[in-house]
């Protein structure tokens, strides 16, 4: 069974990997600099654990 917050993260890291794909970002310290400057959640996501994921996905993207 999927907890609520397993379902939020879910959510958040599907709409971060939406907006790397629409804005064709290919850098990792380029999309952390631009959570912290335009969306406070997602830059505290990537800053408790979340940015592993999102890094190997923008490399994974490119290779």
């Amino acid at each position: 069974m999927v907890t609520e917050s397993e379902k939020s993260k879910h959510d958040m890291l599907r709409a971060m990997r939406k907006h790397i794909r629409e804005n064709g970002i290919t850098d990792f310290t380029d999309f952390q600099d631009w959570c912290d400057e335009n969306n406070d959640c997602w830059s505290q996501a990537l800053d408790s654990g979340l940015s592993s994921v999102i890094e190997k996905y923008i490399d994974g993207r490119f290779y």
